[in-house]
């Protein structure tokens, strides 16, 4: 069965947009579990069916401890099942569903799958990731010629990482049931569950067509303290694990730069990236 996973935040007037894309585009058996991170947003419960199941989460537990919720309850079901992630202010194309699942039946192999993106400009957000450790380089493609991205007579193109904006894992691939690491609050916990798999030479790959949209930051982006303080945390501790020290250290040193060009164009980037900063060099958040 194809399970899709999304994680509310005050964002049911978004996931009511999935879910008509869903009831309109998928033609297989499929479930949508709702992960719940306002649990006093009851509204998300009216939109419970046959189809959708919403599961409470006590707090905000962020999008990757958020998902992890769904993944191990789906994997407690069926642990060969097809786990697309897909965020709330995301919609899938017409066939999606079936050019995902051929993408599976034609390579075996692969263990995460993720879409190309496009954004509600109709550009492509995301193409595929690129992450070099002893950099730190960290980025993602966006392919600009969208005629050029969809013509590929292959399915799948192999990527270093994939966007958890829409990523599907293939359960009957792992022998435990794969995790987001939970010291991700929010952004890079996407390059993190990729890098790690990767390591193990798991098959990670992104598909050659452009099967959901995207309404970049439309939940996120109305704080932008919040998110550069999230954003810098993550980047930092994502270093920190998978990066040389040399690329650490340079980003140590090169975001205060940053912070100080910034401080007097923009004092909200500037304000959240020096707590992102703050929160990186406590101890008890520095972990490997």
């Amino acid at each position: 069965m194809l399970f899709f996973v999304t994680v509310n935040y005050y964002s049911t007037n978004l996931i009511v947009e999935l879910v008509d894309s869903l009831s309109k585009n998928v033609n297989c058996t499929y479930r949508l579990i709702i992960v719940n991170n306002s649990p006093e947003d009851d509204s998300i419960h009216q939109l419970k069916s046959d189809r959708i199941v919403t599961i409470d989460a006590e707090q905000n537990l962020g999008f990757g401890s958020g998902c992890n919720i769904a993944i191990q309850y789906i994997y407690s079901l069926d642990k060969n099942a097809k786990v697309w992630l897909i965020n709330p202010d995301a919609t899938i194309d017409q066939d999606a569903a079936d050019y995902v699942l051929k993408c599976f039946t034609n390579h075996p192999s692969v263990a995460i799958l993720g879409t190309k993106i496009r954004d509600d400009r109709d550009k492509i957000w995301f193409s595929s990731g690129n992450f070099n450790p002893q950099t730190g380089y960290l980025k993602h493609k966006a392919i600009a010629d969208q005629q050029e991205a969809s013509n590929s007579e292959a399915l799948i193109t192999d990527s270093r990482w994939v966007c958890g904006c829409s990523l599907i894992i293939n359960l009957a691939i792992f022998d435990h049931c794969p995790f987001f690491d939970p010291q991700y609050f929010l952004y890079n916990e996407d390059v993190d569950l990729c890098e790690r798999y990767y390591q193990k030479k798991y098959h990670i790959a992104i598909t050659n067509s452009i099967l959901v949209n995207h309404k970049v930051s439309a939940i996120v982006g109305k704080n932008k303290t919040f998110m550069f303080e999230n954003y810098t945390y993550s980047r930092f501790y994502l270093l920190s694990k998978h990066a040389s020290i040399l690329a650490l250290i340079t980003y140590l040193i090169y975001l205060p730069i940053i912070i100080l060009l910034t401080i007097s164009t923009d004092y909200d980037i500037a304000v959240g990236r020096w707590q992102g900063l703050k929160k990186f060099v406590q101890p008890r958040n520095n972990l490997k």
